[in-house]
């Protein structure tokens, strides 16, 4: 008797959906951990790890997480640092240089 499996080929959009869901639920997932108390420490050192066993999809949602969380990190410190109260403008004033 002879089995037959037909294996069905999956298309690059296919594919693709796939990547970008990966990607999207590993960058949710550090940012829920993040907000309930992990340290950039361990997700970084979750990084490493995630390299060195070569999943560069998962890798890329940590890395999206931690830039989104730079970024907005950066953000809070330059807007609680130059923003003018009166008028809510951020105010950037480059003539002041502490030497």
């Amino acid at each position: 008797m002879i089995h037959v499996t037909l294996k069905r080929e999956t298309s690059s959009k296919e594919k693709s959906t796939l990547v970008n869901n990966i990607i999207n639920e590993y960058f949710l997932l550090v940012i829920y951990e993040v907000e309930n108390g992990e340290s950039l420490e361990a997700i970084n050192k979750m990084l490493k790890e995630y390299e060195q066993k070569e999943k560069y999809i998962e890798c890329a949602g940590i890395f999206k997480a931690l830039d989104h969380i730079t970024f907005f990190a950066l953000y809070e410190i330059i807007t609680s640092l130059c923003l003018d109260e009166q008028t809510d403008n951020v105010n950037f004033n480059y003539d002041k240089r502490e030497d």
